[in-house]
């Protein structure tokens, strides 16, 4: 079995190797990829340079105590891919090398010590991706293993136990694809089994028998959920499997329509909802999903815009079922108040809201229907205040809040239209 984790980094990869070369001048290396955090960016060129900007308050920026950085500095080269935590940046580098850096109150970082890192330390050899939540972490390696560490007061590391680890621990072996998640956590083993730990309100087969798992049970093991998923997506308390024949199937919450049968019930069991889906995702309390002729569906909570229903099919801006968002979508990005889809044409269309609760004067972008927000675009990293986009040309842009220099442009405000970051070559701040 290929794990989606794999097989995503073999396309980034491929996408920062076979990015224009030349599109932009030589002291302004083309991007490849973006991540972005609460108040940071993080950003590789086509060469494997990691780039580094915004706040630097919990060392997220591996900068070292340095209050942060307006204008984008390079951290780390040869790397291969990332993922920004909310205060925390984790980092594979291409000999498979996994570093972490920034907030550690809660050991997320696995490196066996407590309190912030503010440079790169590495974490895990061999890996081959990382899925990060608030407080906990989960690193799956070449092998199919997934580790885990940090915060455990829910279970969700599957250790057995409810101890924190402050350094990686091996739960579950032959596994494609690992997801954490607040308090609990998902993984798809072996036999393409769906597995779940930590504090799971989802229902599980126990001796041969359904039970329903209720908001205070916690199961410090890897316990099976579901058969023939390939990948698996999650909101706050609400699950999405795509399975072998592609069809979509989905439970758990449905206060606000997100499991899409038509109801608001809790469901206890898995709802085979759509067919010839390749693509999911579940945002706090919607799901969206990509078939196979590029149309856009979504469901649930539509309270922001974020499924660009101007009508709702129900009360209280909520879609009880899927509705098409709209056609000829190659790739989706969600966010928890907005949804960034690319279209065949290079055209990235957004639908919701992007204001950063934090800063009221800024008054955001809203639109409760799909419209275009960029052109030539090519890849986008969306975040709760700001988003970056990378065009076919390999450029770089930004749009949203920019209070702590997070879209690395020196007027610190919030940018409603989006705005080029340019990223000058400097000597690297850190070679391990």
């Amino acid at each position: 079995m290929i794990s989606p984790f794999k097989l995503a980094a073999s396309i980034l990869f491929i996408f920062i190797l076979s990015a224009p070369a030349g599109a932009e001048s030589a002291d302004t290396p083309a991007a490849g990829y973006a991540a972005v955090g609460a108040y940071h960016s993080l950003v590789i060129d086509v060469s494997g340079v990691l780039w580094v900007f915004g706040d630097n308050s919990q060392g997220q920026l591996g900068i070292g105590n340095e209050p942060g950085a307006i204008f984008p500095r390079p951290l780390l080269n040869n790397v291969r891919s990332v993922e920004a935590g909310p205060f925390a940046g984790f980092v594979i580098s291409t000999d498979g090398t996994l570093w972490a850096f920034g907030k550690n109150s809660r050991w997320e970082l696995g490196l066996a010590s407590y309190g912030n890192r503010h440079s790169p330390a590495p974490v895990l050899s061999r890996a081959a991706a990382v899925s990060a939540s608030a407080g906990h972490t989960l690193g799956l390696d070449e092998d199919g293993n997934i580790w885990a560490w940090g915060d455990n007061r829910a279970g969700q590391l599957g250790i057995g136990a409810t101890d924190a680890l402050s350094s990686p621990r091996k739960v579950l072996g032959g596994a494609s694809q690992a997801l954490a998640r607040p308090g609990f956590s998902l993984a798809v083993g072996r036999g393409y089994t769906l597995w779940g730990w930590g504090n799971l309100e989802v229902p599980l087969t126990v001796d041969g028998g359904r039970s329903y798992i209720g908001s205070d049970t916690i199961f410090a093991t890897p316990q099976p959920i579901f058969s023939h998923v390939m990948k698996v997506s999650a909101g706050s308390r609400h699950y999405l499997a795509l399975r072998q024949d592609d069809s979509l199937w989905s439970w758990g919450d449905n206060s606000e329509g997100q499991v899409g049968d038509g109801s608001r019930e809790t469901r206890l069991s898995p709802v085979k909802l759509l067919e010839d889906i390749v693509e999911i995702a579940a945002g706090p309390r919607h799901s969206l999903a990509l078939d196979r002729q590029g149309r856009l569906w979504g469901w649930g909570s539509n309270h922001a815009g974020q499924l660009g229903l101007n009508n709702p099919d129900g009360e209280n801006g909520q879609a009880l079922r899927p509705a098409v968002l709209l056609t000829e979508v190659v790739q989706i990005f969600p966010a928890d108040t907005y949804t960034l889809a690319l279209d065949n044409q290079n055209r990235l269309w957004f639908t919701g809201l992007l204001a950063p609760p934090e800063f009221p004067e800024f008054k955001g972008i809203h639109s409760p229907v799909p419209k275009i927000i960029l052109e030539d675009a090519a890849f986008a990293a969306p975040g709760s205040g700001h988003m970056l986009f990378i065009k076919t040309d390999g450029s770089l842009w930004g749009l949203g809040n920019n209070a702590s220099g997070q879209l690395g442009l020196p007027v610190l405000d919030f940018f409603d239209t989006p705005e080029k970051i340019v990223l000058k070559e400097q000597k690297l701040e850190f070679s391990p």
